[in-house]
């Protein structure tokens, strides 16, 4: 006989919004830690392991690993789009260094189930509901852990369009987790996050808005630029 085991589960739903089927899949998973992952998302050997490590540590309730741009030479966007992330995952390692790691990426993240289970899992009121759970964790003083050697490649908008739809989701989104967690800033129990994290934060919703401004004038000026050389 087999002694094979499926690892694999695979759950149809109908189209009840990404949360909902994530806190589906939450209460179907039988293992302590679940890992979450963008569905156009490519893990890097070794990725699940590095994020599963820092969990030896039990004050650590989640991690949450890198992400670089798959698609970065598919046009002057996605060559942008590969700085900026760049740029995230910076973000991330100055924020862990003061103490102020909020961040919980559904691009690849992972989490213990028995504390989110406890806190509701991920919310269906807000668009961002990785920020907001990574926020949550902090508040009830657990600790999350960034992990840059777990990557994941993901694939960015290739169209300017794509892109500002992408982008005024992040900015909306981003506004109702600053509404919803505004009594964290300058908080003094979380020094890190309050007075650093969000808002830089705060800035970085602005930013992805003024990035379509910003690839756009580029755009311009190459396209005037070869216009005018013939």
């Amino acid at each position: 006989t087999s002694t094979r085991k499926r690892i694999i589960r695979a759950f149809r739903t109908e189209h009840i919004g990404k949360s909902k089927v994530m806190n589906m899949m939450l209460n179907a998973a039988k293992n302590p830690i679940v890992i979450t992952i963008d569905g156009d998302t490519l893990i890097e050997k070794g990725s699940i392991q590095r994020l599963a490590a820092p969990f030896s540590e039990k004050a650590v309730a989640a991690t949450t690993g890198s992400m670089k741009v798959e698609n970065h030479d598919n046009g002057i966007l996605t060559w942008f789009q590969r700085i900026e992330y760049l740029g995230f995952s910076l973000f991330n390692e100055m924020c862990q260094r003061v103490g102020g790691m909020y961040c919980t990426a559904g691009t690849l993240s992972a989490f213990r189930k028995d504390v989110i289970s406890k806190m509701g899992g991920f919310s269906s009121r807000l668009l961002l509901e990785d920020k907001d759970l990574g926020i949550r964790l902090v508040k009830s003083g657990h600790k999350i852990v960034f992990v840059p050697q777990a990557t994941a490649r993901t694939n960015a908008p290739e169209s300017l369009s794509r892109l500002i739809k992408q982008r005024f989701r992040w900015a909306r989104g981003g506004i109702q987790v600053l509404k919803e967690h505004k009594d964290i800033y300058a908080d003094r129990k979380h020094p890190g996050v309050g007075f650093f994290s969000l808002p830089f934060m705060s800035y970085w919703y602005f930013h992805s808005i003024m990035v379509i401004l910003i690839a756009l004038e580029v755009i311009l000026g190459y396209s005037t630029y070869y216009i005018a050389a013939g």
